[in-house]
C-alpha cells in the first residue's frame, strides 16, 4: 500500500466515523425534541408523585409504588439520552483517534524542511 492509499483510506475510516456523528433527519428530531421532552415529562411527573405522597398516609410498601413507578420512567428516559450521547462520543473519540494517526503518519512520511535541513 502506498502513502496516498493508506491516507486515502483512514481518511474514509474518519469520514465513517463523522458521519456516526451526523444524526439522520428522523433522529435529530428525535436526540433534540422528543427523547429529551419524555425525561423532562418524566421528571415533571415524578416531582408531582412525590408532593402528593405524605408520611402520614403511607402505611404499606403499596403507597410508594406510584413515586417508585415515575422515578423508573425517568431512569428509563435517561438510558435513552445517555446511549445516544455515548454513541456520538465513542464516534468522536474514534475520529480523533484517526485524527492522530494521519497527522503523525504524514509527520513520519513528510518531513518539513526543517526537519530536512537538520
Amino acid at each position: 500500500m502506498t502513502n496516498r492509499e493508506y491516507l486515502r483510506n483512514i481518511l474514509g475510516q474518519l469520514a465513517g466515523e463523522v458521519q456516526a456523528l451526523r444524526p439522520t433527519p428522523e433522529d435529530s428530531v428525535t436526540l433534540a425534541g422528543s427523547d429529551l421532552m419524555q425525561l423532562q415529562i418524566a421528571i415533571n411527573e415524578a416531582a408531582t408523585e412525590l408532593e402528593r405522597l405524605d408520611a402520614e398516609n403511607i402505611e404499606e410498601a403499596y403507597d410508594i409504588k406510584p413515586i417508585y413507578d415515575r422515578i423508573k420512567a425517568v431512569i428509563a428516559h435517561e438510558r435513552v439520552l445517555r446511549n445516544q450521547l455515548d454513541r456520538v462520543a465513542l464516534a468522536a473519540d474514534n475520529a480523533i483517534d484517526l485524527c492522530n494517526l494521519l497527522s503523525a503518519h504524514v509527520e513520519e512520511h513528510n518531513p518539513s524542511e526543517e526537519d530536512e535541513a537538520l
